[in-house]
């Protein structure tokens, strides 16, 4: 018998398909279409740290700091705004802080730090009272529930002005009692004067209080003013207590005396009897909100200005009412002849009271806009965190706080960044789209500001791999019509043919798609790899058509050279037993060659490996063995359209 040779194996591969072109056709499409399905769920990737082995210090020290960070405050996105000009002044101020808060609406934006906002726009009780500011964060609630206090007191004092009313009129028909009466007086005036005394140390402490705080850069202490104003209302808390028993019966005193003590436990959270917080009562949360600090300090410094003169207002209207009292008791001592006087006093009570009435309705109305202002800034309001920006002034006023500032704007001042935290790692889709949107952003939010038109720079990681998925999609785009119309065109020169280079890059790009199908399953699904590196379709591409364009030349060229003299069926065949040991031993010799870097030690480079291994094998065994003969044994003479060999039977 005749020893085997590979020779007459591709004879008898030869006429199996010369025989049944359909059934080989058919099975060679469906080997090469079942692989091609999970093409479509390849996942690339652009993290590059997840092709280097675990052991690497590289991967160690990231995992470490994983452990501590997200990955979007590992590697922030950079926005580098370059002024014309120096950005030290609030206008620019302004369109940074704007631009701070846009940028932390984008969707993928955990958050902002910028030179108006260091700290993403959340300030701690700590943050304030390290920068010298103290506590402020619960300050629009203390002037609010002043303001309600205030009102308190008006009432309380529209009864007393009532009252005093209703005894000028029913006065002239006392007959009895005016000893006691007077007594009684007299301990008012001890009352008054009491409370006198404390309303000129509220004055007191309340001036030195605008004082500091109109100081520029002055610190201010709002925890001992507090504790000054809760100490002025214990006194005249007790000083009302220590009225006479017949003014203590009086409602409207007793009014006085609860208002008093509801200001003094608004103050402190305690009871003014006991000296303790009552039952149930629970300190609120206080945080602290620094923005337009400057601005709200000297508002607040007027405000208190404007107090000092209502307290004065209201010790002149005192004054009054002590002189009424004053007439009052002696002429209630001498009888009926000193009613008239009596009347008198009460009349200038009563007036005085009316002094005293609208001071304290301009005060409560001074309370309330402050604490208005003090709110539209976002002070103690946790809402309004994001819109809060530092401003030059608050910023020159604390010592230390510009040096601290420099990691944010240049030495130059003319150049600023902001550190944009995205919530997803930035070599993720959701990171990619929100660097579009932080560049569109960017550029809209700084119009109609001093810094339209200033040259914006989006930098970092998350940007770096954009501008690599945007280009490498670029370049496939270009990449994959240009090499196939190279293709096209040599193919078509050579064959003298429109029809065999059009299935024939078919043919390769099933190849291509087919392989990446393969790789998909290997090492996502059977390995558990998460992705394939983003640059392994490109490379693929060109490998793969590189080399089954280069074998099927090989191939074609043999059988049109074969169909001078023989059919198109029999030229196929012949060509195929006469080309198949040269070219399958190429491609077994090239297949082996790239498999050696299946034992590479970075993932990316196993995955090229094995992927264009298995191209070639494909491409060899499948694609140039089978697919392609069957094609030209079922297309015969037309292979060749629209040469005149397409025309000869």
């Amino acid at each position: 018998m005749r020893p085997f040779r590979i020779e007459n194996g591709w004879v008898r591969l030869a006429g199996l398909i010369r025989r049944r072109p359909r059934r080989v056709f058919a099975i060679s499409l469906l080997l090469l279409l079942a692989p091609a399905a999970a093409a479509g769920h390849a996942k690339l990737s652009y993290n590059v740290l997840s092709e280097l082995p675990p052991g690497v210090g590289s991967v160690a020290g990231y995992t470490a700091l994983g452990r501590h960070f997200d990955e979007g405050q590992i590697a922030p996105v950079l926005v580098v705004v370059r002024g014309g000009r120096s950005l030290w002044d609030d206008a620019s101020f302004r369109a940074i802080n704007d631009l701070t808060v846009s940028l932390s609406k984008v969707h993928g934006v955990a958050g902002v730090r910028s030179l108006t906002q260091p700290t993403g726009g959340v300030f701690t009780e700590e943050d304030l009272k390290q920068a010298g500011v103290g506590d402020l964060a619960s300050f629009p609630d203390r002037l609010s529930e002043g303001a309600d206090g205030v009102a308190r007191v008006v009432g309380g004092l529209e009864q007393i002005r009532a009252g005093l009313a209703r005894m000028r009129a029913e006065l002239p028909q006392l007959s009895s009692g005016l000893g006691e009466a007077a007594r009684g007086a007299e301990r008012m005036r001890d009352g008054i004067r009491r409370i006198r005394e404390g309303i000129a140390t509220m004055r007191s402490g309340l001036a030195e209080a605008a004082d500091g705080l109109a100081k520029p850069g002055a610190r201010n202490d709002l925890g001992d003013m507090a504790e000054e104003a809760s100490s002025r209302a214990l006194a005249a808390f007790k000083g009302l207590s220590g009225a006479l028993p017949t003014s203590l019966a009086d409602p409207s005193v007793q009014k006085a005396m609860e208002d008093v003590g509801y200001a003094y436990g608004d103050l402190t959270g305690n009871d003014p009897r006991t000296g303790s917080p009552p039952e149930g009562d629970a300190d609120a949360a206080r945080y602290a909100k620094a923005g337009g600090m400057a601005g709200s300090l000297r508002a607040i410094a007027v405000g208190l200005r404007a107090a000092v003169d209502g307290l004065s207002t209201i010790d002149a209207g005192l004054a009054g009412v002590n002189d009424g009292l004053a007439e009052l008791g002696p002429g209630m001592q001498e009888g009926s002849t000193g009613v008239r006087a009596s009347v008198d006093g009460l009349a200038r009570m009563i007036d005085g009271l009316d002094q005293i009435l609208p001071g304290l309705g301009r005060l409560r109305t001074g309370l309330a806009e402050g604490a208005g202002r003090v709110r539209s800034m976002g002070l103690g309001d946790p809402a309004a965190a994001g819109n809060l920006g530092l401003t030059p002034g608050l910023i020159d006023s604390i010592p230390g706080l510009r040096r601290q500032l420099r990691y944010f704007v240049s030495s130059d001042l003319r150049t600023t960044r902001l550190f944009v935290t995205l919530a997803y790692p930035p070599y993720a889709g959701e990171s990619f789209r929100a660097v579009d949107q932080i560049r569109e952003m960017s550029r809209f939010a700084l119009n109609k500001t001093p810094l339209e038109g200033a040259p914006v720079a989006v930098g970092g990681s998350a940007s770096f791999f954009d501008d690599i998925r945007t280009l490498s999609e670029g370049d496939l785009s270009t990449i994959i019509p240009a090499v196939l119309l190279g293709i096209f065109l040599v193919l078509a020169l050579l064959l003298r043919s429109l029809v065999a280079p059009v299935y024939l890059i078919l043919t390769v790009a099933l190849s291509f798609v087919s392989t990446l199908g393969l790789t998909t399953l290997v090492f996502q699904d059977l390995l558990g790899h998460s992705s394939l590196p983003w640059w392994l379709p490109i490379f693929l591409f060109v490998i793969l058509v590189a080399l089954g364009a280069d074998y099927n030349i090989f191939l074609m060229s043999r059988i049109r050279e074969e169909s001078r003299s023989h059919p198109t069926a029999e030229a196929t065949a012949r060509g195929l037993a006469l080309t198949g040991h040269v070219i399958t031993s190429a491609g077994l010799i090239l297949a082996g060659t790239f498999a050696a870097m299946m034992a590479a030690k970075l993932g990316s480079l196993q995955q090229m490996g094995f992927a264009v291994t298995v191209g070639v094998l494909l491409d060899t065994f499948i694609v140039r063995s089978l697919l392609v003969p069957s094609i030209a044994t079922l297309l015969g003479r037309f292979n060749w359209w629209p040469s005149r060999r397409a025309a000869s039977p």
